[in-house]
């Protein structure tokens, strides 16, 4: 197995996993209209159950368990503040992955952006593995709206191909565009496909954090690349320590 490398840098590389597309266009109202349900609710049950306002059933989110009336069984309890918090890390990854990009515009003026939020269509794709094509955050929304869309996180250097030659239909923002855009670069993620292990995301043989390499910009499990990298990337993100970013070992080689 060739090497693998972990290399240190100021921000880690975030695990992948999916995009709460609506998150900016909602994100200003969620906490609030939540915590307002979420409160009104428990003062009701406070009211009539004489159980603490604080809490609420973890079950009423569609996750934990429920106790028996003997309470033999434990009850997984969820709080406001687990709540809020949760809605604070989708919101902080939705920053992360969309930055300032604008739901309502086609990146594809803008060139080959620096980075950007990526997208692939396997609807409008007919063999995504020898055609493929990415699309920015806005055409996932507008033109793409109802779609098997799957997220790619970011990308770099990459102009949107939205309603080129790749596409049937025409971008309804942005139409006046070129046949193809040359140098863009794509791998197996454009068809969906992830990893050495060329699955789909989520994987159901795992859920395993996946990894970006910062050259490649593949995705990997590390347990499929080397299990000592694996182990070394487990222990530090346990230890709160992502200080790290994953060049695979094809990458590694060629570099």
């Amino acid at each position: 197995m060739g090497s693998i490398m972990l290399l240190s840098r100021e921000s880690a590389n975030y695990a992948f996993h999916q995009v709460i597309i609506n998150m900016q266009i909602e994100m200003d109202s969620t906490v609030k209209d939540t915590s307002e349900t979420v409160e009104a609710k428990e003062k009701q049950n406070a009211h009539q159950n004489d159980i603490a306002p604080s809490t609420l059933m973890a079950d009423s989110m569609g996750k934990g368990c429920t106790a028996d009336q003997n309470g033999d069984e434990a009850e997984e309890l969820l709080t406001i503040q687990d709540i809020i918090d949760n809605d604070e890390s989708c919101r902080q990854t939705a920053r992360v992955l969309l930055g300032a990009q604008d739901s309502s515009v086609c990146t594809y003026p803008e060139g080959y952006k620096p980075r950007q939020a990526l997208f692939a269509c396997l609807t409008c794709a007919s063999d995504p593995e020898k055609n493929e094509a990415g699309i920015c955050y806005g055409c996932s929304l507008h033109c793409h709206d109802g779609h098997n869309i799957v997220e790619l996180f970011t990308k770099r250097r990459f102009r949107c191909d939205c309603g080129n030659s790749k596409f049937q239909a025409n971008c309804t923002l942005f139409e006046e565009k070129d046949i193809l855009n040359k140098n863009n670069s794509y791998n197996h993620n454009f068809a969906g496909l992830f990893c050495v292990c060329k699955k789909a995301y989520p994987c159901e043989e795992t859920d395993e954090t996946m990894h970006q390499c910062v050259a490649c910009e593949d995705w990997f499990h590390l347990s499929h690349l080397d299990e000592n990298c694996a182990t070394v990337a487990e222990e530090r993100e346990n230890a709160g320590k992502q200080d790290f970013s994953l060049l695979c070992k094809d990458c590694a080689t060629r570099l």
